[in-house]
């Protein structure tokens, strides 16, 4: 089975560079050769027009036309060097009237060509090229002459002249060939040039994607404090340089929490073995009575049932981050539900001389699984309870709002540091080690309340104070 070879970044933005130079090049020298070529033109047909007025009126307006024709073409060719404009003028029978000294030598092949040539309808020049290849624009006219009574033999009295004039153009259209040439073999030259120049540009333009592969692959569990500096990056790796430290940031914070909770969970756990084995050891050290058997018995299941808590706990959490889980969603009675639970945490906290107070009423309703409810509210009034003093008070309340229901649980207990406010309910956090040890926690009440608020699409926020109490507020979707 043959392997499918990654796109090149590097080809890709070599070969749209070389498109992009090829391109405007062409338009370049495209346009220059146009602008030049249509100067040459528009230079040929203003001097044409110019020697086309100059004979008309000689032949139209003035006496002795021809011989002041004769005089004109003449001093033009011999004092102005006008060797590549030829001027005939013909009669109506096709006499030569006057004409270009030597055009029936030097240009003969110009000459039977105008013969066949007709009128020109407009002032655009035609093109007319040699089997010699000498080039030519001609223009081809008759003008009516002026009566002239005492005009020689040879000359009309009057009539309709034909005037033919060519300009060579041969050596302008020699440039433009060379010109062209020039241009062509300049785009082709520039287009290999960028092929060759483009890898080495785009392998300098993707530098930082090299520094980028080798920052990551110096990732690892122990090297999470670096962090790339997107002020020393081009713009466009800016915003990919803060999202990955951003990352990484999440990550080292996730690695330190999930130590601090291994260490918690490995305190939490070798607890209750240590007492299931050093009551074992105990029991099997000497011959004990059966009263005595069944004392350590009692202690073995009770640890045991301490460890399945902190089994059944984890396992909740893992099972409330996958979104594939069902949330059986209910409409519920607040007041309802929440009686029960108070009913059901009335007595231990009669115990800890602690008095529970629900404040709600009977329009206010919750759309939520009744099991995960309980037990989020439970997991709430039950850790409120270990940690408020004896004679405080618990307030629960529930009030009904535009779009959700608020559930508060308030104590008048010890209170959270302000710095641990910021991380209640993250994965593998705890406040304190010893005070949930000493009390029986594992440290994932909190956390067990967040994945079940969390999972109903609500909100879950804490605000406490140190000796004065912590408010726990759920927002649940209604």
């Amino acid at each position: 089975m043959s392997r499918t070879i990654p796109p090149s970044l590097a080809r890709r933005l070599t070969f749209f560079s070389t498109i992009s130079i090829v391109t405007l090049l062409m338009m370049a020298v495209g346009l220059v050769y146009f602008e030049l070529s249509r100067e040459f033109t528009s230079l040929d047909k203003g001097l044409l027009t110019s020697r086309m007025n100059t004979i008309s009126i000689l032949l139209s307006q003035t006496e002795n036309q021809y011989f002041a024709l004769r005089q004109r073409v003449e001093k033009e060719w011999y004092e102005l060097n006008h060797e590549h404009i030829l001027v005939r003028v013909l009669d109506p029978q096709g006499r030569v009237l006057s004409q270009t000294p030597h055009l029936d030598l030097e240009h003969s092949e110009i000459l039977a060509q105008l013969q066949d040539l007709r009128d020109s309808p407009t002032d655009l020049p035609r093109r007319m090229e040699t089997e010699s290849g000498r080039v030519y624009q001609v223009r081809a006219f008759s003008v009516r002459t002026a009566q002239v009574p005492t005009a020689p033999t040879w000359i009309s009295a009057t009539g309709s002249d034909r005037v033919e004039i060519a300009l060579e153009t041969t050596n302008e259209e020699a440039f433009l060939r060379s010109l062209r040439r020039l241009l062509v073999v300049m785009v082709i030259v520039s287009a290999f040039a960028s092929l060759w120049i483009g890898p080495l540009v785009a392998r300098l333009a993707l530098k930082p994607a090299r520094n980028f592969s080798t920052f990551v692959q110096r990732i690892s569990s122990e090297h999470l404090e670096e962090r790339l500096d997107p002020h020393q990056m081009p713009a466009e790796f800016g915003p990919l340089a803060n999202t990955l430290n951003h990352m990484l940031d999440r990550l080292s914070g996730s690695f330190q929490r999930m130590a601090t909770f291994s260490e918690g969970m490995a305190h939490e756990i070798r607890t209750p073995v240590n007492n299931l084995l050093g009551s074992m050891t105990v029991a099997l050290s000497r011959e004990r009575t059966p009263a005595g058997y069944r004392a350590t018995l009692a202690s073995g299941v009770e640890e045991c049932e301490r460890l399945k808590r902190i089994v059944d706990s984890l396992l909740f959490i893992a099972r409330a981050s996958d979104p594939r889980e069902a949330v059986r969603k209910q409409e519920l009675g607040a007041l309802t539900e929440l009686q029960q639970i108070v009913s059901f945490y009335e007595v231990s906290a009669e115990e800890a001389g602690i008095e529970l107070h629900l404040e709600t009423s009977a329009q206010t309703k919750i759309l939520a699984d009744r099991t995960l409810l309980q037990r989020s509210i439970g997991n709430l009034i039950s850790n409120s309870i270990r940690h408020s003093r004896a004679g405080g008070k618990i307030f629960i309340r529930a009030q009904q709002e535009t779009n959700s229901v608020r559930i508060e649980v308030s104590d008048q207990g010890s209170g959270i540091p302000p710095e641990a406010l910021p991380h209640l309910g993250e994965r593998f956090f705890r406040v304190d080690h010893s005070r949930n040890k000493s009390q029986g926690g594992a440290g994932l009440g909190l956390l067990i309340v967040k994945s079940i608020v969390q999972i109903h699409g609500g909100e879950f926020k804490v605000e406490s104070e140190l000796e004065r109490g912590t408010t726990i507020v759920l927002n649940f979707p209604s």
